[in-house]
């Protein structure tokens, strides 16, 4: 049921024209060749040594800034399964521990060929290890949420698995609950304290995830995104996606790609 899917993978230069304002609905891991880059999120400053791999969860704020020039290797990844409501509420920002093996893999960058079928695969595979160790270091009272979830979870799999390839679909609340077999309120209420939101709350963002990464990898419409991901028009997409990532999806767009 978990799995990551890598987004981007490459390395750039950065300068001081790295000023942005994140809020994203993927994770990042971050390591710079050079001191310079600084992260800022609700918890200060952090500046960002040279060769520490740093991971940040999705649905986590921060800004960012820079001096001086500083060769920046990033990756963008979704991790399929695991609930955003629960990631925002528990996971922070990590440093990963320095390994030989996932130093070799970032050096071998940018990751662009599909036929690059065994980097591809031990890329992915770094990256399901780091947010493991990011999970394992969550304190124990929100382990013990995830231990006394977990048969709820187990329950509404299919359906979230469900809500996942069909997000294009219309997906009310009553449809899922006839598909998991309980009644719409119960349905609601183990869905609620398995993945720490609603379910209407949870087919939202899922759609307005599964729409910035189109909005970052292709140069489809906005229209053809929309409906793609289950809005009726463009309107209505752009506001649930404000409300939620607090840009507009043509903004997001934009800084996406500076």
């Amino acid at each position: 049921m978990y799995h990551c899917r890598v987004l981007t993978a490459t390395e750039t230069t950065i300068d001081h024209r790295w000023r942005y304002n994140l809020y994203d609905p993927f994770w990042r891991l971050y390591r710079n060749r050079e001191h310079g880059a600084v992260l800022i999120s609700a918890h200060g400053e952090r500046p960002v040594a040279a060769g520490e791999c740093l991971l940040l969860p999705a649905w986590t704020r921060f800004s960012t800034r820079c001096t001086g020039s500083v060769r920046h290797t990033y990756l963008h990844f979704e991790v399929i399964g695991l609930p955003g409501a629960w990631i925002r509420d528990h996971c922070a920002m990590a440093v990963l521990p320095t390994r030989e093996d996932w130093n070799g893999l970032l050096d071998a960058l940018p990751l662009h060929r599909e036929s690059q079928w065994s980097l591809h695969l031990k890329i992915q595979a770094m990256l399901c290890a780091a947010v493991a160790l990011a999970i394992d270091h969550v304190d124990s009272r929100a382990s013990a949420v995830e231990a006394a979830s977990s048969g709820e979870r187990e329950a509404i799999s299919p359906v979230v698995r469900w809500i996942e390839s069909h997000l294009a679909d219309p997906l009310p609340v009553e449809a899922l609950a006839q598909r998991s077999g309980f009644s719409r309120d119960h349905f609601t209420r183990i869905f609620t304290r398995a993945m720490g939101s609603s379910p209407a709350r949870h087919v939202a963002e899922r759609r307005i995830a599964a729409a910035a990464v189109r909005l970052l990898r292709s140069d489809d419409p906005i229209e053809d995104i929309a409906a793609a991901v289950g809005f009726a028009n463009r309107y209505h997409f752009s506001r649930v996606f404000h409300r939620i990532l607090g840009i507009t999806p043509a903004a997001y767009r934009r800084q996406g790609r500076a």
